[in-house]
């Protein structure tokens, strides 16, 4: 071949290359050509997940089916517009959404389908007014409130079996307890501390016997305080200690020895962490991190803060959840501005949380804060905080849905699943339950709802 018939192969190959690439690189960018009109457009996607797999989707006139094996599917050449999305499968009840499809742009949805007639199982009968459980709900706890006495059976959803009370004193003492109760429990929940109006009580478990004891009422540390203590911890290191909050002093009172010494003056509030404290400092204004022996202070954070006499906190994370007599803040260890919540009540019994976000509701309102980084938000979440919901309905109970962006509510007798995705202006919400005065519990890593209502108490298995 000749130099000149070479060259113009090469002078080819590079126009050729141009030629090809130019529609190449346009279909990578997005860009998709309409043989209608003839016409370059951009063009995006949607990524869909469903639970359960293998359902109906339709968007705009593509219809498609979710994969049987993981539920996805991708639908590619959208024009940007907005699209309603419709999601359905038999025996399920259907879902809704419109979304903005934006150019050279996948946006995600992760739609959970609640079945038209959930699948529940009776796990035994009881004449109780409601049910409260666990935080991983290994014990479930009935109640039956009668005058000033209230009848308690523990049962446990894993043995399929009430648990016995160790004897006479602990049902006695367990017949003291309202329903309102504030139950702090062990990581293990094998153990429980109790908080009534007048008394602070200890519950344990210990082959599979429920025996319960006075940590206040009729024991010494009466003597050595005149009220019952504020605040009221089990020092990890020890079974038979307990720090205290007497007022603002600070203390320490051995169940054995009955010895109370105090440690510090000016607290506000404590928490109990699995090697330190966090006390909350009234001179300095601001939480301190300390030994058990509330020595070698060092600061939570260095964020300045309102002037707070009372506070009860929470540890979440990375965050302190602190709530005083009428607000509650959001409190970063990395140095950030503390986060005031939405809401005027220091009720911790309403305010949940999850890894990703803090969640608080009243009677007819739920909010959320995310304290995950900006840019770990789910796509759908624009904001830090919001309020999700809003009902003219009194809100008798929410919970997080199991592993889902998804809530569990009730309003009056019914039991909904709630979306967080707001996409659209709209939360789609489904019927779970519809009884005559259920009260509900969602362990937070186990598919599924137990349920108390009209004398049994229930198992309805989720997707």
């Amino acid at each position: 071949m000749t130099y000149r018939a070479r060259k113009l192969l090469f002078l080819f190959s590079i126009l050729a290359f141009l030629t090809l690439s130019g529609p190449l690189l346009l279909y990578t960018f997005g860009y998709r050509l309409s043989l209608s009109n003839f016409d370059i457009h951009k063009t995006g996607g949607v990524f869909i997940h469903t639970n359960p797999p293998g359902t109906d989707l339709a968007i705009g006139e593509v219809k498609q089916t979710t994969s049987y094996l993981t539920g996805n599917a991708f639908i590619q050449n959208l024009r940007p517009a907005p699209y309603t999305i419709r999601v359905s499968r038999k025996s399920y009840q259907s879902w809704e959404k419109t979304v903005d499809v934006e150019a050279q742009t996948v946006t995600e949805l992760f739609p959970v389908l609640m079945p038209a007639t959930p699948i529940i199982t009776v796990l035994k009968t009881a004449s109780s007014t409601g049910m409260r459980a666990s935080p991983n709900a290994s014990l479930l706890i009935l109640y039956d409130t009668k005058k000033a006495k209230h009848i308690y059976e523990l049962f446990d959803p894993n043995l399929h079996k009430t648990l016995p009370f160790a004897d006479a004193l602990s049902q006695s003492l367990i017949a003291s307890v309202p329903p309102d109760a504030v139950w702090n429990w062990n990581a293990s929940e094998t153990g429980a501390l109790i908080e009534t109006s007048d008394n602070w009580i200890r519950l344990t478990r210990q082959d599979n016997v429920i025996r319960v004891r006075s940590l206040y009422r009729q024991t010494p540390l009466a003597h050595i305080v005149s009220k019952k203590p504020r605040l009221l911890a089990e020092d990890p290191r020890n079974v038979d200690s307990y720090f205290f909050l007497d007022g603002t002093n600070f203390a320490r009172w051995n169940t054995k020895t009955n010895v109370a010494q105090q440690l510090l003056q000016s607290i506000g509030g404590f928490l109990v962490g699995d090697t330190y404290l966090i006390l909350w400092d009234m001179q300095s204004g601001a939480p301190q991190i300390t030994t058990f022996d509330a020595t070698q202070p060092r600061p939570y954070a260095t964020s300045s803060f309102p002037i707070i006499t009372e506070s009860k906190m929470r540890e979440i994370g990375s965050y302190l959840l602190l709530a005083s007599k009428d607000k509650t803040w959001l409190l970063s260890n990395s140095g950030k501005n503390p986060s005031q919540l939405s809401t005027n009540s220091s009720n911790l019994q309403n305010i949940l949380h999850t890894d990703a976000y803090v969640l608080w509701w009243d009677n007819h309102t739920i909010s959320i804060h995310w304290i995950v980084p900006e840019q770990q938000l789910p796509s759908f979440q624009k904001s830090q905080q919001e309020t999700l919901y809003e009902s003219n309905e009194t809100i008798q109970n929410v919970m997080p849905y199991p592993e889902e962006h998804y809530l569990i509510i009730q309003e009056e007798n019914t039991i909904y699943t709630l979306e967080l995705d707001g996409r659209g202006g709209t939360r789609n919400k489904h019927i779970l339950y519809k009884g005559n005065k259920p009260s509900f519990f969602a362990p937070p890593h186990k598919k599924i709802l137990y349920v108390y209502d009209n004398g049994s108490l229930l198992a309805i298995e989720l997707p």
